[in-house]
């Protein structure tokens, strides 16, 4: 509900330069739905867009899971936001001119509902071969599952994690 009432209100601010920029009034193409939901640039493939996706959602949720973890080295205090701002950064640069970085469905799913409402139609949900579908909405999914299992398989030492467990079920002991 968030995605299409932030949506609405930057169409309501913003539609008669929409107008302007597509040539006439109640005129609504890809090239400006872009403003609201996330599209896959010309050169990138369907399988490149969604790995992308992929990609930047698993390394968010890593992160996320890293300076938020006790057993690591605590971020100092009140920088844990300036922590993830950072790595915001990084995905930004890296990987968000490919797909403009969903990152989270929310993002993505309720202004390109709003889009179809406003007069862009079927177009948003066509484009690429269910492209919305995939991209914007199961990768980051799939990406943040990725991120979370390889945060807990690879550098989670807590007694809780799936992996550090011996094949008795009890708490494995890890010499440090």
């Amino acid at each position: 509900m968030g995605g299409i009432v932030g949506a609405a209100i930057v169409y309501a601010n913003y539609f008669h330069a929409i107008d302007i920029f597509e040539g006439g009034r109640g005129i609504r193409t890809l090239k400006t739905a872009g403003l609201f939901s996330t599209f896959a640039t010309d050169y990138m493939t369907d399988v490149s867009a969604f790995f992308s996706e992929f990609l930047a959602t698993a390394i968010l949720v890593l992160v996320i899971l890293a300076v938020t973890d006790k057993g690591n080295a605590p971020v100092p205090s009140g920088l844990l936001p300036v922590a993830l701002f950072i790595t915001l950064v990084g995905i930004t640069a890296a990987l968000g001119m490919e797909t403009s970085f969903a990152l989270n469905p929310a993002r993505d799913f309720g202004p390109r509902l709003l889009t179809s409402m406003v007069g862009y139609g079927k177009a948003v949900y066509t484009f690429r071969n269910q492209y919305w579908i995939w991209c914007p909405i199961i990768a980051p999914f799939l990406g943040a599952q990725f991120g979370a299992l390889f945060y807990d398989a690879f550098l989670y030492n807590g007694d809780d994690g799936h992996f550090n467990k011996s094949a008795t079920g009890k708490p494995e002991i890890s010499q440090v």
